[in-house]
């Protein structure tokens, strides 16, 4: 109904009241409700006249959202950017790192800008974390190429900000689609941490078994490498000889300490069960070092 009509019925209730002013209460009544329609849609029309325009919503590509199946908030990467660099004017200090959004506000003096790690801020640079690559092609969430041997890197820094500053949200991009779901991407990365634990439980036993020795080094008697029952951060019941080790793969051989007693850790030998790991493959005699000897020079 427009203007001209609310005008039509408030006219037409007038002329019907006063023309039937005398024809009972029934035809008062219609009268009545006649004018109360008119006063309602006039004030509802000056309503409208007089509401203030909508605000205008920001782009798409910069607006947050709620996650409606997690409850996350979802960022997208355009707003992480220009909105949560620290600084003057911005809403807040956040970075991810795969696809987690964290409030790094508290660490300001290295996140803002002109801070040691300013350039973490604002995106996923997951990659970096474990290349040291920090221009913007190795600030990146693509972790193509990465070996599984990196990823307990990855894993150490996620727990790192969990335990140290907020989670926010998520950040739509590799590791998030648009629904806060995790992507295949997200999940082969999980499978490659899942690895490197392995890896470095295999890495953490094989250094029980073959710790490094102690090494020193002075002017007067140059170096010397020796073992104990703690070298190479292993502490143990048995002191051991020192020996080379070159596994595959290695570039460098260095000292370790092998047990020289007892049956071997690895049932490498069968010709002697009382010669400990000695008889392990990839082992090296220190040249000119007497093989039973503790310490040896180098």
């Amino acid at each position: 109904m427009g203007f001209k009509s609310g005008i039509f019925v408030l006219v037409l209730g007038v002329a019907i009241g006063y023309f039937v002013r005398d024809y009972g209460t029934e035809i008062e009544a219609a009268k009545a409700y006649v004018f109360e329609s008119g006063s309602r849609f006039m004030d509802s029309f000056q309503q409208k006249q007089n509401k203030p325009a909508a605000k205008k919503s920001a782009p798409a590509s910069e607006k947050s959202s709620i996650s409606e199946k997690t409850n996350d908030r979802l960022f997208t990467k355009e707003e992480l950017w220009n909105h949560y660099r620290g600084g003057k004017d911005s809403k807040g200090l956040y970075l991810a790192i795969l696809g987690k959004v964290y409030d790094v506000s508290k660490g300001a003096k290295f996140y803002e800008p002109g801070g040691g790690y300013d350039f973490f801020a604002g995106r996923d640079g997951t990659k970096a974390y474990s290349t040291g690559d920090f221009t913007d092609k190795g600030l990146t969430d693509d972790l193509t190429g990465v070996g599984a041997e990196h990823f307990g890197e990855y894993e150490n820094w996620v727990t790192f900000y969990e335990e140290d500053y907020t989670y926010v949200g998520k950040l739509i991009g590799n590791f998030y689609d648009a629904n806060g779901q995790p992507t295949a991407a997200l999940r082969e990365a999980q499978n490659k941490m899942m690895e490197a634990r392995k890896l470095k439980a295999k890495e953490e036993e094989h250094e029980k078994l073959f710790p490094r020795c102690n090494s020193e080094w002075t002017q007067e008697t140059g170096s010397r490498v020796w073992c104990s029952t703690k070298s190479g951060g292993i502490e143990r019941d048995w002191v051991g000889v020192p020996r080379m080790l070159k596994p595959v793969g290695v570039k460098n051989a260095y000292c370790v300490c092998i047990r020289d007693s007892g049956p071997p850790s690895l049932g490498h030998t069968e010709v002697d069960d009382n010669r400990g790991n000695l008889d392990y493959p990839y082992l090296q005699e220190i040249k000119g070092c007497d093989p039973k000897s503790f310490s040896c020079k180098i």
